[in-house]
């Protein structure tokens, strides 16, 4: 922008130059001209840096990537006064791209339901031409868009359908990568003036870094599930599989057996097979079930529950206060009661953070005499637990089931806006005692 005044600063001087010469009162004319651009260009960065901060400032209260990304696509819509804005992921390697979502009249469209576009939920090399183009020049403004070769005629048709006449469209980039291109729709040909282009560069520059940030977290997670994958994969072959491989093998061997000998003997043998079957299926469903409760959390890998559970509390203290206290003297629990407790506190802690919007939650494990008792307190927004559990709300399911299978209990205290007390209580394990820290 400052480049710009400056140009026009030079120019303006250049033109004086040569009025000086002919018209005496030129000079006073230029001089007058000079403000009025000099104001003008001024009010414009102004204004420009006002909407900066107004739009920066109603992200500090979000802190989730996609409602980033939605609040700012429906704050570039606001700002330019558009028809509407849609974000284009594009992917270098094979040159594709994915309409990722898009922003109408302050409501935010994702998935097949955008609008009844041509290429929702679709991932294709379309829209080659304008995102090369716009990823080549930073931006692009189109004013007719019926007769532009840029736009492909099935998108310019489905345009004209919604009343869309222009395109802005601006490239969207981190560092030396191309993120994606953000297009921003006109309901008239001179919807969009050099100033209006300006203006969705600068804003382009927030917008490219949420939409990377929600990329880094999407990859996160896939890496997270496929890791997760591995193990229970790993866990299920150790352990069920062996039993079923087991089964198979005795299966066949009766299969294989001649029914027709009717002699006690080999009935006796029949029959020591099928009781045998039924042992191995049943500890087969014993493991199974084994295997999706107990499958034990990261957190604990080379880790004991204390230390995973000040892990935890540390972790999420981004997000809000988030307190750890241990009372009585440490004992040893097993693995499995160990994973049971840091689950109820996961999903208690998540509970406090993501829906009840606390401020504080305190995390506090007991050592009693007897058993061991976990709380988590918040201060959040609270709920009523009767309409919930009416609705069978699977995350307090999952809490109250952990407890119960641990042969504990587990209480869940909660008004709406007086935050909420997760209190579970399990007894001591009959392998318990004095030993390693748990």
């Amino acid at each position: 922008m400052r480049e710009g005044v400056l140009k026009s600063h030079e120019k303006l001087k250049q033109t004086a130059c040569k009025q000086r010469s002919v018209s005496p009162a030129g000079g006073d004319i230029l001089r007058l001209q000079n403000a009025t651009e000099t104001g003008t260009a001024g009010r414009a960065s102004s204004n420009q840096s006002l909407v900066l901060r107004r739009i920066l400032a109603r992200l500090i209260e979000k802190d989730d990537l996609d409602k980033i990304l939605d609040q700012l696509l429906a704050s570039v819509v606001e700002e330019l006064s558009a028809h509407s804005a849609a974000l284009w992921l594009h992917d270098s390697r094979d040159r594709t791209n994915l309409l990722l979502e898009t922003s109408h009249q302050g409501k935010i469209f994702k998935g097949g339901k955008q609008l009844g576009h041509p290429y929702a939920a679709k991932h294709g090399p379309f829209k080659a031409k304008l995102i090369s183009h716009v990823l080549r020049h930073g931006s692009v403004v189109i004013p007719r868009v019926a007769e532009s070769p840029l736009v492909e005629p099935q998108v310019a048709r489905w345009m004209a359908t919604r009343g869309v006449k222009s395109l802005l469209c601006v490239a969207l980039t981190f560092g030396d990568e191309s993120v994606g291109v953000m297009t921003i729709r006109g309901c008239s040909e001179d919807a969009f003036s050099p100033r209006m282009e300006r203006l969705a560069r600068l804003l382009s520059h927030p917008v490219s870094l949420a939409l990377h940030l929600v990329r880094l977290a999407r990859e996160a997670e896939r890496s997270a599930v496929l890791e997760e994958r591995a193990r229970m994969a790993q866990e299920i072959h150790d352990s069920v599989a062996q039993i079923l491989v087991e089964i198979v093998r005795r299966l066949d061997f009766l299969n294989c057996a001649d029914t027709t000998d009717v002699n006690a003997g080999a009935f006796d043998i029949r029959r020591n097979q099928l009781e045998h079957l039924q042992n191995l299926a049943r500890e087969a469903l014993t493991e199974a079930r084994r295997s999706v409760w107990a499958l034990g959390p990261r957190q604990l890998e080379g880790n004991d529950l204390l230390c995973a559970l000040r892990q935890l509390a540390v972790r999420h203290n981004s997000q809000a206060q988030v307190e750890f206290c241990l009372q009585g003297r440490p004992r040893s629990l097993p693995r499995e009661t160990q994973n049971d407790l840091f689950r109820i506190c996961q999903e208690a802690l998540n509970n406090a953070l993501k829906h009840a919007g606390a401020n504080k939650v305190c995390i506090e494990l007991a050592y009693e005499r007897g058993g061991v008792e976990l709380k988590v307190e918040d201060d959040g927004q609270g709920f009523d637990v009767e309409n919930v559990d009416g609705r069978g709300g699977f995350g307090l399911i999952s809490l109250r089931q952990r407890a119960e299978r641990a042969g504990g209990q587990i209480a869940i205290l909660s008004d709406a806006g007086g935050g909420t007390r997760v209190v579970a209580k399990l007894p001591e394990p009959a392998s318990g005692g004095k030993g390693r820290v748990a």
